[in-house]
């Protein structure tokens, strides 16, 4: 569980995201990435401001790398599922949605 300064910080990037201030956001939640190592989280929000934002090749990067960090969340391979399809790697997609279902069965159900 995130404590809730880390909760904040996230809130603050998104809405900076959403008021068109999309690499001041980046900036920040790769500033906190680096900060904070082991708040996978601030990993997650920035690889999906990057494939918000087109930068595809630097959100696989983030990606890639947080779900081989061995924290088995099924909300980061879920969203690194979601670009996967957007850039047409469905192989691969297929593949971490196996991990999706396999750590969280009824993820399919409430989407």
């Amino acid at each position: 569980m995130l404590s809730k300064n880390h909760l904040t910080n996230i809130h603050q990037i998104e809405k900076k995201f959403a008021n068109g201030e999309h690499i001041d956001a980046i900036k920040s939640s790769l500033y906190l990435t680096n900060k904070f190592p082991d708040i996978f989280e601030y990993q997650n929000l920035s690889a999906i401001l990057y494939a918000k934002i087109g930068e595809y090749e630097k959100s696989y990067a983030l990606f890639k790398r947080l779900v081989s960090l061995g924290n088995p969340n099924a909300s980061f391979f879920y969203n690194f599922v979601n670009l996967l399809v957007k850039i047409n790697k469905l192989d691969m997609a297929v593949e971490f949605m196996q991990q999706v279902i396999d750590l969280k069965p009824n993820v399919l159900l409430s989407s």
